[in-house]
C-alpha cells in the first residue's frame, strides 16, 4: 500500500461530504500527539437529539430551555441532506474520571456555512465558539481542516452542548 493512500481516502471522503450536510461528530482525546489523526471516544459523547431551527427556536437561549424529549432522536451519524434550514444538535459529554479531562469535539464537514457551539448550564446558554466556511480560517479555535472545538469537562461531571449547523445556499 502506498503512503498516499490515506490522503486519497481523505480526498474521496471530502468530496462525498460536498453532497450532504452531515455533522459527523467525533469526540477525541485532546492529548493525541498527531493533530490530523484523532482517536474517537464515543462512550463519552451522547447525541440527545436534533431540532430544526424555526422562528420559535432560532436562538440558543430558547433551545436551551427545551426538554430532551422535544428533540428528534438521532440514530447513527446526523445527516440532514440538502437543506436551507439551520439545525440544532443537543449533545452531552460525560466524564467518569476523578480528574478534569480535555477533549476535542470535531465536526467533520468543513463546508458548513455555520457551525456554532454553545454550552448549556442551568437552562442558560453561552456561546463557546463560532465557526463556518464564511468566517476567516484564522478564527477557528484549532488549526484543522474540519471544525474542532476544545472542551474541558470537570471531574465526574457532564457538559451539555448545543451545536447549530447550517449549509444555506450549498
Amino acid at each position: 500500500m502506498s503512503k498516499s493512500m490515506p490522503f486519497k481516502k481523505s480526498i474521496v471522503l471530502s468530496l462525498l461530504s460536498l453532497c450532504l450536510l452531515s455533522a459527523i461528530l467525533i469526540l477525541a482525546d485532546k492529548s493525541e500527539p498527531e493533530r490530523h489523526f484523532i482517536k474517537p471516544i464515543n462512550d463519552q459523547l451522547l447525541i440527545i437529539g436534533h431540532l430544526e431551527a424555526t422562528d420559535r427556536f432560532n436562538f440558543a437561549s430558547d433551545v436551551a430551555l427545551l426538554n430532551d424529549d422535544l428533540f428528534t432522536k438521532v440514530s447513527g451519524v446526523p445527516t440532514f441532506g440538502f437543506s436551507d434550514s439551520k439545525h440544532w444538535l443537543r449533545l452531552r459529554i460525560l466524564n467518569f474520571e476523578d480528574h478534569a479531562i480535555d477533549r476535542i469535539l470535531e465536526v467533520n464537514n468543513p463546508i458548513l456555512n455555520e457551525c456554532n457551539l454553545y454550552e448549556v448550564e442551568g437552562g442558560q446558554s453561552s456561546a463557546l465558539f463560532r465557526a463556518g466556511d464564511q468566517l476567516a480560517y484564522e478564527e477557528r479555535p484549532i488549526d484543522h481542516r474540519n471544525f474542532q472545538f476544545p472542551i474541558r469537562i470537570e471531574a465526574n461531571k457532564s457538559k451539555e452542548l448545543l451545536l447549530r449547523v447550517s449549509s444555506e445556499g450549498e
